[in-house]
């Protein structure tokens, strides 16, 4: 049985700070979540269907990383924005070829472990400002 060819590897999911010495993030896990907030300016003449105004909402972008934690300077880096509350701009390449870039903020950095695992890290970065998304091919 072949494979499907629409089937893309999350390994080529990219993040990484610009500027950030060493290169990308080694991460296990990641995503990006683009939201556009609606704004609903339905009257008495949509005869009861709901109208939306395109183009007026409130746009953003999050993105969640985790990985194991090797204290690389990308991770210090990551979690000395955490506790600054200070942006950086991060660019994300996914495996379709997108770049996504912009400032960012963040919001929440997270290392756990058990006593017979490797020390786990996450963080949460929410979009500070605009994001613009080209497609540059596979990275």
């Amino acid at each position: 049985m072949a494979c499907p060819l629409n089937i893309l590897a999350g390994v080529d999911f990219i993040l990484k700070e610009d500027g950030s010495p060493g290169g990308a993030l080694l991460t296990t896990s990641k995503s990006i979540s683009i939201n556009g907030e609606s704004v609903d300016v339905t009257d008495g003449s949509s005869n009861g269907w709901r109208v939306l105004a395109p183009g007026a909402g409130i746009r953003s972008a999050s993105i969640s990383v985790s990985g194991v934690f090797r204290g690389t300077p990308q991770e210090e880096s990551l979690q000395m924005h955490a506790l600054d509350n200070s942006c950086a701009t991060y660019d994300l390449y996914d495996s379709d070829g997108n770049h996504h870039n912009g400032p960012f903020l963040v919001t929440s950095y997270e290392k756990t472990g058990d006593a017979n695992g490797a020390i786990l890290w996450s963080a949460t970065l929410e979009s500070a400002g605009e994001i613009t998304v080209t497609n540059v091919g596979s990275p």
